[in-house]
Parts: structure tokens; C-alpha cells; sequence
């Protein structure tokens, strides 16, 4: 049961989709895709398909990842779940600290495109 690895959903939003605070509206799973972020430019929100709670963060604002990379670990139902990134991107925001309560599809960590 511990160490089981689980993927998790990863979707781009809208502006006209975004709140103003609190999660994301609930959508139909998809690949990850390159929507608008709060910075202007194309990015990606990263968030859980289920509430849980903030182990580890990983990463910090301005650093480069690439996919598959660890950004987070998550605690949910009692097994730790990593959460990685969908593509190689520049980490713009991290929404989370380590002990914070999640909701399901609520942004944890925006991802806007690495240059290059």
C-alpha cells in the first residue's frame, strides 16, 4: 500500500474558467495541454484529483523542471503521492506550503513554458 505511485490530473484553464480563489471547476480528465496563466503568457496548473495534505514541496518559484520531475509530494488516503511536472517548464508560482490542507482539482504550483 505505501509507495504506490498514482497519476495525477493536470489541466490547463482558461482565464474565463479560472476562480478568483478556492478550486478549479471540476472538468473531464485530459492530457495536460498550455492554457493561460495568472502571468499572461501560456502555462499550466498543477493540481490533485483528490483532497489530501502538503508533505514536501519540492520546488521553488523561478526554477526550471523537467517532466516527470518531483514538484510535490502529497498525502492522501494515507499513502504519499509525488506529483510531477507534465512538461519542462519554469515553476512561476507555488500556491502551498508543507502541511497545507488541498481540495480536489485546487491549483497547487502554475508552470508557464521553458524557454528555448
Amino acid at each position: 500500500m505505501n509507495g504506490e505511485l498514482h497519476q495525477v490530473l493536470v489541466e490547463a484553464l482558461a482565464p474565463s474558467e479560472r476562480p478568483l480563489a478556492g478550486p478549479a471547476p471540476p472538468t473531464t480528465p485530459s492530457s495536460p495541454s498550455p492554457g493561460p496563466s495568472s502571468g499572461g503568457g501560456a502555462g499550466l496548473s498543477v493540481a490533485p484529483p483528490m483532497p489530501g495534505k502538503v508533505v514536501e514541496v519540492r520546488v521553488r518559484v523561478g526554477e526550471q523542471v523537467a517532466k516527470g520531475q518531483v514538484l510535490l509530494v502529497l498525502e492522501a488516503m494515507k499513502m504519499r503521492n509525488e506529483v510531477v511536472s507534465p512538461a519542462d517548464a519554469l515553476v512561476a508560482e507555488v500556491l502551498v506550503t508543507a502541511g497545507a490542507n488541498v481540495r480536489a482539482r485546487e491549483t497547487m504550483v502554475r508552470l508557464t513554458p521553458a524557454p528555448g
